[in-house]
């Protein structure tokens, strides 16, 4: 990921220098925190402590602001009723900033990179992660996606560490090297920088038979929140007819971990995973 970005500045450079009215100079560095805004806003957090959410504190019309702000995607894998296909989507909404989307197709394969499978992605310009977080990996036949959760607890800030790997540079790792949903979850979850936590969600298409009963594998779902990361198999559930994701936690441990428990105890369901309103339209018209 260093050499690509070492890259993306050259490249960028060179292009500048071609065009008669050039756009801005970006160094290195600042093409880097372009690939970090995943991860700034937590990193800001967590070395500013004033700066943390106190959903205590917090209005209810406060509370519902910073959980829009903080939430961007939903997601859905569809089974089809009589296991015909087996479908993958995703939605992304932000700011208008980010109305300039690419589809972008990396390749780092032989002889340099052998192991490095081919990745296709939405993304946009200077970012080498996809941002919107959606992949496709027709070699391994990966396709990966997650939705963001917001974090309501301040503490948990306090286990954000620099002694780790962004976002982006872990995600890529586990598109290009991973071979299975169980493998990615867990090159993912190396080096946990406690930033940009979502839930994020693997369909192995390899495992997938029309017509025939889901094996093992073909769905993984992992978490991560600020010192932690949890991944299960979750075709079981696949199984039933379909998987939503719209920024809630579902596991246990991240929703307590992120507040998101305390906070639908104390101001409703719309804040918990199984009655907030996607939730209810998922259920609806999945």
């Amino acid at each position: 990921m260093r050499a690509q970005l070492d890259g993306l500045a050259a490249g960028y450079a060179l292009g500048r220098a071609a065009l008669a009215a050039a756009p801005p100079p970006l160094t290195r560095r600042q093409l880097l925190m372009l690939n970090l805004q995943g991860d700034l806003t937590d990193v800001l957090k967590a070395v500013d402590p004033a700066s943390r959410p106190d959903a205590r504190a917090m209005s209810d019309g406060a509370l519902r602001r910073y959980t829009r702000q903080s939430t961007h995607c939903s997601a859905l894998v569809k089974l089809a009723a009589d296991f015909s296909e087996l479908y993958v989507g995703h939605n992304m909404w932000w700011g208008w900033y980010v109305m300039l989307p690419v589809n972008k197709r990396y390749a780092f394969g032989a002889p340099a990179y052998p192991h490095f499978a081919a990745v296709l992605m939405t993304s946009y310009p200077g970012m080498l992660a996809s941002t919107d977080d959606f992949y496709v990996v027709p070699s391994t036949r990966l396709a990966v996606m997650e939705t963001t959760n917001p974090n309501y607890n301040a503490s948990s800030y306090d286990l954000v560490t620099p002694r780790a790997v962004l976002y982006f540079a872990r995600v890529m790792a586990a598109n290009y090297l991973a071979r299975n949903g169980s493998a990615w979850m867990d090159l993912a979850a190396r080096h946990n920088s406690g930033t940009y936590n979502n839930m994020w969600m693997v369909v192995d298409y390899k495992l997938f038979t029309p017509r025939r009963s889901l094996p093992p594998g073909t769905l993984w779902v992992g978490e991560q929140a600020p010192g932690y990361w949890h991944a299960e198999d979750m075709t079981h559930v696949l199984a039933y007819g379909h998987w939503p994701s719209y920024n809630k936690a579902l596991f246990a441990m991240t929703a307590r971990i992120t507040g998101q428990d305390a906070v639908a105890a104390e101001r409703g369901e719309y804040y918990g995973y199984s009655l907030t309103p996607r939730a209810e339209i998922f259920r609806r018209d999945a």
